[in-house]
């Protein structure tokens, strides 16, 4: 029996799907000016998405 080989960029982007998901639950729970709001989900998805990008990618090499 073989396993079914995963597809990367599949796993990827549901990772990115749930962490934005999680990211925009948080801040927009929050009661902070707008600006602050928008500054700290863009750099915490940004983060997060450089995380994922070689945590998935980078095990190939």
């Amino acid at each position: 029996m073989t396993r079914p080989k995963s597809n990367a960029k599949l796993t990827y982007r549901f990772l990115l799907l749930f962490l934005a998901m999680g990211i925009f639950g948080l801040f927009s729970d929050m009661e902070v000016n707008l600006f602050l709001k928008i500054a700290g989900m863009s750099i915490s998805l940004q983060a997060g998405f450089a995380l994922l990008y070689f945590g998935v990618y980078r095990q190939k090499r």
